[in-house]
């Protein structure tokens, strides 16, 4: 299936609750990475500290690299609803762990992750010239880049989008996704920023449904289908998924498995 990677051009433009928020109203079963080089936040953050740090992006590494023969994503996943088919796959806490995944194991994540039979979500965090996992965008069908369409961000994001087009070439295939309104235009910030994109998406600015999403609800409450952030993430999916499908040069897609999470209470 498909391999989408949600990027940040910093100043905290809301990458992870979108990555979240996608990977929830996703037409298909899907799983939700965080490959984050500054660290995850799900655990402490949505689920709120109710699971152990026990499982995810560390381990998964580890296996890759001193034990191949035994990887198995599943395991080290987390189930974001009831049924299950929409695990996450958590980063560590610890920034500094995340800088010590080495950029060959990068590469062996990005592989496991692009061969899996339901689309990925990778959250891949802010664009950085040191340490960054680079690895995951070049494996990706979409790089989705995560903004406000406000000046200071529209500035962050111009070297990212030309420092992705100059480590994975003019044929990477980069989408914009804007959150809320700013005093720039749809036009305006794609004509800053140059290329030709993918696709270009918005999300509007659902405060309290994108504080449930980062933060986690205190009573256990789940955010309804109807707030306003999943009712767009519904139709922003089905255009990222679009744009994978019609990418040029895209291969046929393996038949859709259900994806096991490995048990844990749902959230």
């Amino acid at each position: 299936m498909g391999l989408i990677a949600v990027v940040s051009a910093g100043g905290a433009p809301g990458a992870t609750t979108t990555a979240l928020a996608l990977t929830l109203a996703w037409p298909e079963p899907a799983l939700m990475a965080e490959c984050d080089c500054d660290g995850g936040s799900v655990l402490a953050g949505l689920f709120g500290g109710h699971f152990p740090a026990d499982r995810g992006l560390l381990n998964l590494a580890w296996q890759i690299t001193e034990d191949p023969g035994r990887v198995a994503l599943h395991e080290q996943t987390y189930p974001l609803d009831d049924v299950g088919d929409r695990p996450v796959l958590p980063g560590p806490a610890d920034p500094f762990q995340a800088q010590a995944i080495t950029a060959v194991a990068w590469e062996k994540i990005a592989a496991v992750l692009a061969r899996q039979t339901a689309d990925v979500i990778a959250d891949v965090g802010q664009v950085r010239a040191v340490g960054y996992p680079f690895a995951v965008l070049a494996a990706a069908d979409l790089i989705v880049l995560v903004l406000r369409p406000t000046l200071r961000q529209v500035v962050a994001a111009r070297p990212r989008v030309a420092a992705i087009r100059d480590a994975l070439g003019r044929q990477a295939a980069i989408g914009l996704c804007l959150i809320g309104r700013g005093p720039h235009s749809v036009a305006e910030v794609r004509k800053v920023l140059g290329g030709d994109f993918a696709v270009v998406v918005q999300f509007p600015d659902d405060a309290r449904s994108a504080a449930r999403l980062s933060d986690g609800d205190p009573k256990r409450r789940r955010l309804t289908r109807s707030s306003d952030l999943l009712v767009q993430a519904r139709t922003v999916a089905r255009a990222l998924r679009a744009a994978v499908d019609h990418r040029p040069g895209r291969r046929p897609d393996r038949p859709v498995s259900p994806l096991s999470t490995g048990g844990g209470r749902p959230v």
